[in-house]
């Protein structure tokens, strides 16, 4: 497993095994570890199942090495979460943000548009590719797909519930959790 015992990842991935009726704690014998280090040792057969991030996982499928199993889709539908989530964001601190409201709205329009763009028009990741330092088509195409599969869909408000209660599952104290004013939406504003 890919991080600690306190990453989300293991985290959410407990919780949707409690789900399916299954301890993974006490069923399976985990290790944690630096992404690369666990990705090596699963190239040497020293490990039977690899949770990782989604660019190591793209290296290993690239390589023929490896099948994605498990896809965050799958997870975050095990745990009755909508697909297509923002599992990272942009952190500001609240007065930055509130002095700077404008330059926020353009940043995350921004951010929504070059992610349209990487997703609807392939011609872009041409000038990509030679920044990625991939050796080959495959591992070029892996990693192309996997971060155009990633792309979260536009936040609204419901989905921001959603998140609310996903950093829940995940172990942050409900009067702990972000106020759905701290979200912003894809047209920049706040619910």
């Amino acid at each position: 497993m890919a991080g600690g015992p306190d990453s989300k990842s293991w985290v959410l991935m407990t919780r949707a095994a409690q789900a399916r009726g299954l301890a993974l704690e006490r069923e399976a014998e985990v290790q944690f570890g630096a992404p690369p280090l666990l990705s090596q040792a699963f190239k040497r057969g020293q490990l039977d199942v690899l949770v990782t991030f989604w660019h190591f996982a793209a290296e290993l499928t690239a390589a023929g090495e490896a099948e994605v199993a498990l896809p965050m889709a799958t997870l975050l539908a095990d745990l009755d979460m909508p697909v297509g989530l923002p599992i990272l964001g942009y952190v500001f601190p609240e007065t930055w943000a509130r002095d700077h409201e404008t330059l926020l709205a353009r940043f995350a329009t921004a951010v929504a548009q070059a992610k349209r763009e990487l997703r609807d028009e392939p011609d872009h990741w041409k000038a990509l590719r030679p920044l990625m330092r991939v050796g080959d088509d495959a591992h070029f195409e892996a990693l192309r797909q996997g971060y155009v599969q990633g792309i979260p869909e536009p936040l609204d408000e419901e989905r921001v519930r959603a998140l609310q209660r996903l950093l829940v599952l995940a172990g942050t104290a409900p009067e702990a959790v972000m106020p759905a004013g701290l979200f912003v939406m894809s047209g920049g504003e706040t619910p």
